[in-house]
């Protein structure tokens, strides 16, 4: 079965035509909804460092295009590693985008999680 956040944003009565209007409502919903975006955004860091740790809070609109039944935002946020040892670590900005789907006065988000991975260290 793959998991997956669904995010559902009622734009009823929201100005579409303004690019600023529509980050602000998208990431105000985002931020309503952290914890689903946290686990998300975890497993895409853990793809790339198994130590990730993702700062939520860094989730950044950086652009929205749509079109009449369908679009997509540029999203930015931040992990980090620490490896243990002094001056060793890491931090890396991710660039994503995000599909959605417009459908009766609603933008849909359905992004699928992937795989979590469980890793031992000897």
């Amino acid at each position: 079965m793959t998991e997956k956040v669904l995010l559902n944003i009622d734009i009823n009565g929201h100005d579409l035509t303004s690019n600023g209007a529509l980050k602000e409502l998208i990431l105000g919903h985002f931020q309503h909804h952290k914890k689903q975006l946290h686990e998300f955004m975890s497993r895409v860091c853990q793809l790339y460092d198994l130590r990730a740790l993702v700062a939520t809070d860094s989730l950044a609109i950086s652009e929205v295009k749509m079109e009449q039944d369908k679009g997509e935002i540029t999203v930015d946020y931040t992990w980090s590693t620490h490896y243990g040892c002094d001056g060793y670590s890491r931090e890396k900005t991710m660039h994503e985008r995000w599909p959605f789907k417009i459908k009766e006065n609603n933008i849909i988000f359905e992004m699928h999680m992937p795989e979590l991975h469980v890793h031992h260290e000897l």
